[in-house]
């Protein structure tokens, strides 16, 4: 699969991502299954790891 951003390839992952919701809120996703584009710093989350 291409990246729609750069054209690179997306690779199958296992990331750790942390994201910042509203002011106060941090969460720290460790071990996400991912596909990461290897030039440009965009991912897909697998579905499976989506649903909580």
């Amino acid at each position: 699969m291409q990246c729609a951003e750069c054209g690179g390839e997306f690779e199958k992952k296992i990331i750790t991502y942390d994201q910042l919701w509203g002011d106060k809120e941090f969460y720290l996703f460790e071990g996400a299954p991912a596909l990461v584009c290897s030039h440009a710093a965009q991912y897909i989350w697998k579905a499976k790891f989506l649903r909580l």
